[in-house]
């Protein structure tokens, strides 16, 4: 609908020079022009002001275009710029109010009427970060509240094929960055290529807490439970850990570009990519990451894959790290298990699901090729497939000693020897040395074949699965001693939480029945082959009262072992 305008204007001179002053009053802003025009009859020539002041800028650019961007709104617009030249080159400069941000633009345009070319410095900035981030996606809350300013200032040449950006130096909150660009508008399509390099990034501060990503609010918790999540349990059956959101994918729909990214890390609390390189592309709708590599754990991470704009967005990733430092790659397993848990961490427990291994040694490393499709991230996630290959190279878990247990197994003489098992199994280390661990993955669920695992002094037979999409681990190891056949093995089974898997000995009766068979055949043996008696005490010694036999430690030895 038409909006009231007003518009109070004066002229004064001839076509030699006329002076300029107008107000125009319309879509509930002003604007003003103040100035010269000089030559009109020959070769026009302008020396103005202009000025600008809208309360809203999405209200003007609606106003203006017929209809607003989908994208929240800055806030104030006030502007003031000065042209001064003529029809084959002018010089500009423009100062800027947007909301809270500040925007100065100044340089020369030659042939500003027809195909403009030229040469402009700009400098923008804006105190809060999260704030200029909110303009375009208004839901937008970093776990970092306070990300602190942004601020750009580069050199752009320009002509009507080419738009070449130099000398880019800023910072997007605690990170500082610097590189260049150019966008190429020959073909239907504008096309970026830009180079960055930046100082450290530290992806948490700038990713949404898991809670927030999911949609979860304060006391959701304890509200009641929908459809889906009333089926089991929440332990049992934990899908609200990934976001019901659509993904918007509207800047890989909308535009072609080639990115190359440096900097000293790349990283989050539980790990850090050292030296990164990342090379990505957008064309025709799909974003393909071409490479991610560096330094991680020790050793080197790569990283490829692709992402599709399409009305069922789909993904495909391929991994490898390889010579990681088993320690390092151990600790960050367990700092992503006592975090909240996300996409990252999904796939750390995918590759890693055994709790409580505690690595101190050794060399690993991980492949893992897997494609999936859906809206959200819940249904990315129920949607995954693929396979994965985890491998280790001496590699040495701390925490337990199986030669020891092995070697104490031989000594079972009396009820001394049985418990001793207890201190046996503490402490100390054993060795790995070489395996190959595989998986395959079926709408979110990795299924672990039966595979061999072999140690100094014991091999384990590992099977189970792991569900990402319900966020539950169901591993199954028997842990056998080569050098005692007659040993039936410790069958360990893990289940639950993939955070917090609960850990039971499956098999204690069957163990328990072995080791008080091997103390009986003990007490046989001193029966038919007793010691030498003592030496008979003194007549006026106190005969020594035997030690009493509880079947407390028998029941409780095996749990010690395990805990």
């Amino acid at each position: 609908p038409a909006q009231p305008a007003s518009v109070t204007a004066s002229l004064s001179g001839d076509l030699d020079g006329l002076a300029v002053s107008a107000v125009i009053n319309a879509v509930a802003g002003e604007a003003t022009v103040n100035g010269t025009l000089t030559a009109l009859d020959a070769a026009p020539a302008f020396d103005l002001q202009l000025g600008v002041a809208h309360p809203s800028l999405t209200g003007l650019v609606g106003a203006l275009v017929g209809r607003g961007p989908t994208v929240g709104d800055p806030g104030r617009l006030t502007a003031t710029a000065t042209l001064a030249g003529d029809m084959a080159a002018a010089r500009v400069d423009l100062s800027a109010q947007i909301g809270d941000g500040t925007l100065s633009v100044a340089g020369d345009v030659i042939n500003p009427v027809l195909g403009a070319a030229g040469n402009l410095d700009l400098d923008f900035s804006h105190p809060d970060l999260t704030a200029l981030v909110r303009t375009f996606q208004p839901g937008y809350r970093p776990a970092l509240t306070e990300l602190g300013e942004f601020r750009l200032t580069a050199a752009a040449r320009f002509d009507p094929e080419r738009i070449a950006v130099s000398e880019v130096v800023g910072a997007a909150g605690p990170v500082a960055l610097q590189g260049d660009a150019t966008v190429d508008l020959t073909g239907p399509r504008p096309v970026l290529d830009a180079s960055l390099a930046t100082s450290e990034i530290v992806l948490d501060w700038f990713l949404a807490p898991v809670a927030v990503l999911a949609g979860a609010s304060p006391g959701a918790a304890d509200a009641a439970p929908d459809a889906e999540t009333a089926v089991a349990p929440a332990a049992s059956r934990d899908t609200r850990r990934w976001s019901r959101a659509p993904i918007d994918l509207a800047p890989v729909v909308g535009w072609d570009a080639n990115i190359r990214l440096t900097a000293p890390a790349i990283g989050r609390a539980d790990f850090r990519v050292g030296d990164p390189e990342l090379v990505a592309a957008v064309e025709a709708g799909t974003l393909r990451l071409e490479q991610f590599s560096g330094e991680i754990f020790g050793g080197v991470i790569n990283l490829t894959g692709a992402l599709s704009g399409t009305e069922l967005p789909d993904l495909s990733l391929i991994l490898s790290v390889s010579d990681a430092d088993a320690a390092q790659l151990g600790a960050a397993v367990q700092a992503s298990r006592e975090g909240e848990g996300d996409l990252a961490t999904g796939l750390m427990e995918l590759l890693f699901p055994v709790s409580g291994l505690n690595l101190s040694q050794g060399t690993i490393g991980a492949d893992l090729a897997i494609a999936t499709a859906g809206r959200s991230e819940f249904e990315l996630v129920s949607n995954l497939s693929g396979n994965g290959e985890v491998s280790f190279v001496d590699a040495v878990v701390d925490g337990v000693d199986v030669c020891a247990i092995s070697d104490q197994l031989d000594n079972l003489d009396g009820l001394e020897g049985f418990l001793g098992l207890l201190a046996a199994g503490q402490g100390g280390s054993t060795a790995v040395g070489e395996f190959v661990g595989r998986f395959a993955i079926d709408r979110g669920v990795a299924t672990i074949p039966p595979q061999q695992l072999n140690a100094d002094c014991a091999s384990a037979a590992i099977s189970g699965s792991v569900d990402l999409p319900r966020w539950l681990v169901d591993l199954q190891a028997r842990l056998t001693l080569p050098a005692h056949d007659e040993f039936p093995g410790l069958l360990v089974q893990e289940r639950g939480g993939l955070d917090s898997p609960d850990a039971r000995l499956v098999n204690v009766n069957e163990i328990q029945q072995f080791l008080l068979a091997r103390a009986a055949t003990s007490v046989l043996r001193d029966i038919i082959a007793p010691e030498p008696e003592p030496e008979a005490a003194p007549a006026d010694a106190e005969p020594e009262q035997p030690a009493p036999v509880t079947i407390d430690p028998f029941r409780n030895l095996l749990e010690g072992l395990i805990q």
